[in-house]
């Protein structure tokens, strides 16, 4: 048998072992910027230079002008706000994703869902002072990750039409390869 001094040692042991297991695997992705499960399992914590990135767009329209949403429109910074908006209402369906609540979703679920983003979007603009938006159009927004990152891709998810009320999926919106309006 083991005597009791000898289990505690080898206790010891393995916690230190596996301790050192997640601190080294965390320090060398952290060494190589680069991002794999368990060290970094979210994009957020990676540092991928001059790697196309997608990120979502908020872009709200004013009678004839149209603006990006910023801070200032929605009280958060750009990443707190892509984060909330994909974690409370876009969503994953994937069952790997550490997202991924949504298996059973569907498009009439995921239009209600971006419906009632909107509608809050909307009330939150117009508490803020920041004006009332004809409609809310939502995007991927393609960038390759520079200091400032330049758009090489749009694809338009859908456009929130305040007059209706509800959000509608699709439609076309793109950005040549040089970064200019198509």
């Amino acid at each position: 048998m083991i005597s009791l001094a000898l289990a505690a040692l080898l206790y010891k042991c393995a916690v230190s072992l596996l301790i050192f297991a997640l601190v080294g695997g965390s320090l060398y992705y952290c060494i190589r910027r680069d991002e794999d499960w368990p060290f970094s399992c979210l994009a957020m914590f990676s540092y991928q230079p001059s790697r196309e990135l997608y990120q979502f767009g908020f872009f709200a329209g004013f009678g004839t002008e149209e603006r990006q949403l910023v801070t200032q429109d929605v009280g958060l910074s750009g990443d707190q706000f892509r984060r909330m908006f994909f974690i409370r209402y876009y969503g994953s369906t994937s069952a790997r994703h550490p997202w991924g609540q949504r298996k059973s979703d569907s498009l009439p679920e995921f239009t209600a869902r971006l419906t009632e983003f909107c509608r809050a979007l909307t009330e939150v603009m117009k508490r803020r002072g920041r004006g009332e938006p004809e409609y809310i159009r939502i995007e991927i927004v393609g960038v390759v990750a520079e200091p400032n990152p330049v758009p090489f891709e749009r694809k338009k998810i859908g456009t929130y039409f305040a007059n209706k009320g509800i959000f509608e999926l699709g439609g076309a919106s793109a950005v040549a390869k040089s970064g200019s309006a198509a």
